[in-house]
Order: C-alpha cells, then structure tokens, then sequence
C-alpha cells in the first residue's frame, strides 16, 4: 500500500511489559508460519474497507445532485448499500477477533489455527473488495476521479490479493481437510 510507510519500522530502547507479548513459540518447537502474527494482513485489509466506508458515507451525506431535494444518503438504494457494507465489515471482524481469541486461548489441534488463519485472510479480502465495490457505487464517477481517496483505497485493497497465503493455497488446506474427514485422503 503505497504511502503507508508500513514498510519500516524502526523501534530503538522500547520495552514492553510482559502482558503485551502476544505470542511465544513453546521453547524447544521450531516456529512455523502459523502464528497469530499472520492477523496483520487481514487486519490492514478491514481497516482500509472501514475506510472506503467512511469515505462512501461522508459522501452519500453530502451529494445531492440538482434532481433531488436532499443528499442521496436518504435514497433506499444507497442505504441498503451502506447496511451490505455494515453487515460485511461486522462478519470480518468478529471472524478474525475470534481466531485471534483461540491464539490467546490455544486449543489441542493446531491444525484448525493454521487453517482459520489463511481463511480470515481470504474472506478479509473477499469482504475488503466488495465494501470498496460497493463504496464506489455509492460515489459513482466521484470515487473514480483521481483526487478521490476510494480510488486509491479500492487500488489498495485490490492489492491483498497479492498477500500470502494465497486463497487457492487456504481453500487446497480446506479440499484436503475435508478429504481427511470423509477418509478419502
């Protein structure tokens, strides 16, 4: 995401107390890539839809064009859009609190971590691409001009798709557990 600076990070003489450590490989375990670290990507994605929400919502209150008699935020169209976003963004958020909560609380099985944190990736994006879509409607050729932060949000957020883990790798992980359970792995 261009202009994020999220590509540094320079921290020098920082200490954190203990309770601010959120994850700790079991001495002795070799460190493999699921670890609740992994929630970052997901967790940018939903900020960055929440974001083209706000834009499409302070644009849909103030746009009211010569045909109308108030801002197109009170057209029923516009509102079920903005209540299809709402509803995605809340679906995608408690999804990835709720795999971030079984990190804090680690269960047995392992394998459902690794799974569950490659498919909050995919339906963070999936939600993430259709909030933006749907917040570009919302604006219209507005959104589009380049002057227009959700074109850049809608740019961005096309960009998750490039982010591992791939989504045809979580839904193979998903092929392959269900072949497992039904023993025809």
């Amino acid at each position: 995401m261009r202009g994020t600076g999220s590509h540094d990070l320079v921290l020098d003489d920082v200490v954190l107390p203990a309770e601010a450590l959120v994850y700790r490989a079991p001495a002795g375990k070799r460190v493999n890539q699921a670890n609740p670290q992994l929630l970052h990507v997901p967790a940018c994605y939903l900020g960055a839809a929440r974001a083209a929400r706000e834009e499409a919502l302070a644009f849909a209150a103030s746009y009211q064009p010569n045909t109308l008699d108030r801002p197109i935020i009170h057209l029923p169209h516009i509102g079920a859009l903005i209540g299809e976003i709402d509803v995605e963004l809340a679906a995608a958020r408690h999804f990835m609190y709720s795999v971030a909560a079984k990190w804090e609380h680690p269960v047995a099985d392992e394998g459902a971590g690794i799974a569950e944190l490659g498919a909050v990736k995919v339906f963070a994006i999936r939600t993430a691409l259709s909030v933006a879509d749907k917040a570009l409607r919302i604006a219209g050729a507005h959104g589009l001009a380049q002057t227009h932060p959700l074109q850049r949000l809608f740019r961005d957020i096309r960009f998750g798709l490039s982010n591992p883990p791939m989504e045809d790798s979580v839904l193979r992980m998903y092929h392959q557990q269900a072949l497992r359970e039904t023993g025809q792995a």
